[in-house]
Order: structure tokens, then C-alpha cells, then sequence
């Protein structure tokens, strides 16, 4: 008995911070994001918009979450892409349709099938584009926390950097770390009461014994 215990307790320490966790985000507080300000997906040529994040940690993909309105007054819908790259997105390391964008700003969510790893210091690319050039236009909105960063857009035929001071998208990345972090402190407090009450029925069996 008391050997279970004590594994259990080892278990929690192991697992520690192995739990889903916001890696990057320019939402502000409850996912705010500015409802007039947008970056235009869409139109003739095609425009597709990308926003580099840089993970101080390396993770497992969950789940991205953007900001997006439809400017045609229907519902419509776009492609969602992962890539890497130093200076502009490379090919998709996962891909996303995302239908159903409404004429209301709002937070959409697309949850990963692959899982890919991601890398801490690596840069990565959130790509918007519109699923075909007949597409109605969309709307990536821009975050209201002032976070600027490395946008591109990609235009008639390359991508084109719109420089490191203009807003950023809104959007969020969330993974879990693939290393364990820290157990919080109510770990710790549960780790040593499990661990007290192993060494105490330890004592009485001792006790016990040293009766017989």
C-alpha cells in the first residue's frame, strides 16, 4: 500500500505543467481584439496575410484561435495554415478550412489533428487566405493591445514584409510543453501530505511488529 502511494505522489511530480497552456497570444483580456481595424484576405489578386510568432519553449500544437469577419455580408469561410520560416512562411506543417466566418467579428477556433512539435526559437508563421480567388472578402482583425511584430502579405505572386511597427493580428497559439515545468505549489502541498501519511502507516506497521 504504502509503495502505492509513494508512486502516485512520484507521478504527480512527473507530469507537473504537462498541461495545455497559451504559448503566444496579441488577444488583450478575454480575447479582445479591435473590431474596426483588419487586415483585408481576399479580393483580386488573392491576398493572404501572415503574423510570425516565436515560442520561447517548444510545445505540441493544440489548438489557434484568430479574430475574423466577413466584409461580403455572407457567411464565408478561409484556409488556416502553420508554416515555418526566417523571413516568410514556408510550406504548411498543418492546415485548416475554417467555414461559417460571420459578418460580426468574433473568435474562431481550429483545434490540430497532427499535433505537429514546434520548436522554442524557431519562427513560425499563422496564415489567413481565402480558399479560392472567387472567395468574398475577409477580415483579419488587428489585436488592441498594440503588439506589433513581422507581418507579411502575399501578393501578386511573392510575399511582401509590411514591416516590424504595423499591428499585429489577432490571434492566439495554444500547446502543451514538451518539457514538464515546476508542479505549482498545490502539487507540492498534496505531494507531502501523500508522502506524511506514507511514512506514518509505515511507522505503524513497525510498531506493530516490534508488538508481536
Amino acid at each position: 500500500m504504502s509503495r502505492l502511494i509513494l508512486c502516485f505522489a512520484l507521478s504527480l511530480c512527473g507530469t507537473g505543467g504537462l498541461f495545455a497552456d497559451t504559448i503566444f497570444s496579441t488577444f488583450g483580456p478575454g480575447q479582445s481584439f479591435l473590431t474596426g481595424a483588419i487586415w483585408m484576405v481576399g479580393g483580386q489578386p488573392p491576398e493572404e496575410i501572415a503574423a510570425s510568432f516565436v515560442p520561447a519553449e517548444s510545445f505540441s500544437l493544440e489548438t489557434i484561435d484568430f479574430a475574423a469577419v466577413s466584409l461580403s455580408g455572407t457567411l464565408t469561410g478561409v484556409d488556416v495554415s502553420l508554416a515555418s520560416g526566417s523571413s516568410a512562411p514556408g510550406p504548411p506543417i498543418e492546415s485548416f478550412v475554417v467555414s461559417g466566418i460571420s459578418g460580426t467579428a468574433s473568435v474562431l477556433k481550429v483545434e490540430s489533428i497532427a499535433h505537429p512539435q514546434l520548436d522554442a526559437g524557431v519562427t513560425y508563421w499563422l496564415v489567413v487566405s481565402p480558399l479560392d480567388p472567387a472567395s468574398p472578402l475577409i477580415g483579419w482583425n488587428q489585436n488592441d493591445q498594440g503588439s506589433v511584430g513581422v507581418s507579411a502579405r502575399f501578393d501578386d505572386g511573392a510575399w511582401l514584409a509590411l514591416g516590424t511597427e504595423v499591428l499585429m493580428p489577432a490571434f492566439d497559439i495554444v500547446g502543451t510543453p514538451l518539457v514538464p515545468t515546476v508542479p505549482e505549489p498545490s502539487t507540492w502541498s498534496f505531494m507531502i501530505l501523500v508522502i506524511g501519511l506514507q511514512v506514518a502507516v509505515s511507522a505503524y506497521r513497525r510498531r506493530k511488529m516490534a508488538r508481536a
